[in-house]
């Protein structure tokens, strides 16, 4: 079943794009940012001014020996809403951003000193509440993250008791964003439009890296290096 973003969701059809090197930003999460580029300073002067809204990408691999200030980015990212801004010395900003829905985002030329897109929100397919195969998925990833949980710290996480009444697609989203995962595998699972497959892909992830530290400690290597947090 396809399903649009809410339909209380406005968002500008012209975006502020924010290219980050590591950081894959995910609807439904909040984001911490510290702001100190002079052209990202004025983004976010501009963006206050605005509608309060601008757009995370990921920078595409290689970025580091493009030549220029434009250095290609992933077209699917994350549009966000500030919720909270802090004036530092300087001009510069601490905030907090949270993820609304993705978009595929087509730069143009704005003659602005930091990036602009149109974006254009992308819907999702989402199982049905209730279905047998969200239940199914839910249990699956939920069991696959305590197991994980407890091998790296000893015990059970408080937090999954919240996380069992979590919205399906919240809970699949935060946990993809706190995996401790290469930024490419995370965009990988933004660029998803199924939001079971996603889920079943990052249920994948965790019992991989259950069954490695599983291995690691029976040959005597130690705890490991946990990989959420």
């Amino acid at each position: 079943m396809w399903h649009p973003p809410p339909d209380n969701l406005s968002l500008p059809h012209q975006v502020p794009i924010f290219p980050l090197p590591n950081l894959v930003f995910f609807p439904g999460t909040v984001v911490p940012l510290h702001i100190f580029e002079p052209r990202y300073r004025q983004m976010i002067q501009d963006v206050l001014a605005g509608e309060g809204v601008l757009a995370l990408t990921l920078l595409k691999p290689g970025w580091e020996a493009h030549d220029g200030d434009n250095p290609p980015i992933h077209t699917v990212g994350c549009a966000g809403r500030l919720l909270e801004v802090t004036n530092l010395p300087e001009g510069r900003f601490n905030i907090r951003l949270a993820g609304l829905a993705r978009v595929r985002l087509d730069e143009y030329e704005a003659h602005r000193p930091y990036r602009m897109a149109r974006a254009d929100l992308l819907p999702e397919r989402l199982p049905a509440d209730g279905c047998a195969e969200m239940l199914e998925a839910r249990n699956d990833l939920l069991g696959a993250y305590g197991l994980l949980v407890a091998e790296i710290t000893g015990c059970q996480s408080l937090a999954l008791e919240g996380a069992r009444s979590a919205p399906f697609h919240a809970l699949v989203n935060t946990l993809s964003a706190h995996l401790d995962l290469p930024s490419v595998i995370k965009q990988e699972l933004l660029d998803v439009d199924d939001v079971l497959e996603r889920s079943q892909a990052v249920t994948h992830v965790l019992r991989s890296e259950l069954e490695r530290l599983s291995e690691h400690k029976t040959s005597g290597g130690g705890e490991g290096t946990p990989t959420i947090h």
